[in-house]
């Protein structure tokens, strides 16, 4: 692997670092309520229906369902599936390890949807960028047509822009706990690719 992309892995991890670091003594706090109020300013009945859609596409079940879908071969060949899952599964045991040290509450908002534990980092948005993000490297590795690669890659990467800010507009996560899951997830998805790519178990 390239010293530019372990030191964007590094950089990653560090900006996490400093987040968790802000978020513990409280100093994320205007930054979230201003851009709460500004996302709840959309806020409409059809939209809370269409993100609390989306948003489960992130969700324990959703991620679930795909990783077995995943597995049995849909889309790619098993191996591939196989490191798929298994980079959601560092992702999803890192959240929880860290939910578990940071001990952050919720925010304590209009809650447009049901959600228990702690707050950060953010589980849905760890969770997007472990699968979806898998997914991203996996078609842009492809021999598919540059021009589909382009197309699918994009709209991956708005789902999982949108998943995160369903879980600031649904008030249960504050921004921080989505840009800090969205930064340690892609910190984590880059070293395991860095991994597998060193022991040539993917190109």
């Amino acid at each position: 692997m390239k010293k530019i992309d372990k030191i964007i892995i590094c950089v990653l991890f560090f900006m996490f670092c400093i987040m968790a670091v802000l978020v513990h003594f409280g100093l994320t706090s205007s930054f979230d309520i201003a851009i709460y109020k500004f996302v709840i300013n959309f806020k409409s009945d059809t939209l809370t229906e269409i993100l609390l859609f989306i948003t489960d596409f992130a969700s324990v079940k959703g991620i679930v369902a795909l990783c077995v879908i995943s597995l049995i071969g849909l889309f790619w060949k098993y191996y591939k599936s196989l490191y798929l899952v298994l980079n959601v599964m560092v992702s999803t045991i890192f959240n929880v390890v860290l939910k578990n040290i940071m001990i952050v509450p919720r925010p304590n908002i209009l809650r447009l949807a049901e959600e228990t534990g702690y707050s950060f980092p953010s589980g849905h948005s760890m969770a997007s960028v472990a699968f979806y993000g898998f997914v991203i490297y996996l078609i842009l590795s492809s021999n598919m047509n540059k021009y589909w690669k382009n197309i699918l890659s994009s709209l991956l990467i708005i789902l999982i822009l949108v998943i995160g800010f369903s879980r600031v507009y649904l008030g249960v996560h504050n921004a921080s706990d989505v840009i800090a899951g969205h930064i340690l997830s892609m910190g984590l998805l880059l070293t395991d690719i860095m991994l597998l790519k060193k022991r040539g178990l993917i190109k």
